[in-house]
């Protein structure tokens, strides 16, 4: 593989710190090509299923921050029109929220609420199973650490 670069997160991050950096994965392409055959097959069974959230914006085609922006604005336009109405926005921001799943909920969740059995969950569940990480700058490279999250 060639040589990659680290993305910062977002261009107002600090560069010096290493945590502010996307991590890079290193994997190869049949590898890419399997996760997203398994992402097309499982995605339309998640988004039939009851228990999705149909205001759920990442992760979804012609879904993104905009379009849950622009649902929150009218639903404060709408209610504003209201008589006898108040609105009370509460905002939390959990960018990097998917880093702190942790798998073996992660795999619980998908067995329960979306009904993911058998070979798929035994996929999902060696997908995100002895993962682990290190960080590499230079001809320097950190300890190698287990992951159970993220």
């Amino acid at each position: 593989m060639g040589t990659r670069v680290p993305i910062l997160k977002k261009p107002t991050l600090n560069m010096s710190n290493p945590a502010n950096y996307r991590p890079l994965i290193n994997i190869c392409t049949f590898t890419k090509v399997l996760e997203k055959l398994a992402r097309s097959r499982l995605r339309p069974h998640v988004l039939s299923s009851v228990n999705f959230n149909r205001f759920q914006s990442a992760y979804r085609p012609g879904y993104s921050t905009e379009t849950a922006h622009l649902k929150v604005v009218n639903d404060i336009e709408r209610a504003a029109g209201e008589e006898n109405y108040c609105s009370v926005l509460f905002a939390l921001d959990i960018s990097v929220a998917f880093d702190a799943v942790d798998h073996s909920v992660l795999c619980k969740r998908a067995q329960v609420e979306f009904d993911v059995n058998g070979t798929v969950l035994d996929w999902l569940q060696s997908f995100v199973t002895d993962r682990s990480q290190y960080i590499a700058v230079g001809d320097e490279r950190s300890q190698t650490a287990n992951l159970c999250i993220g």
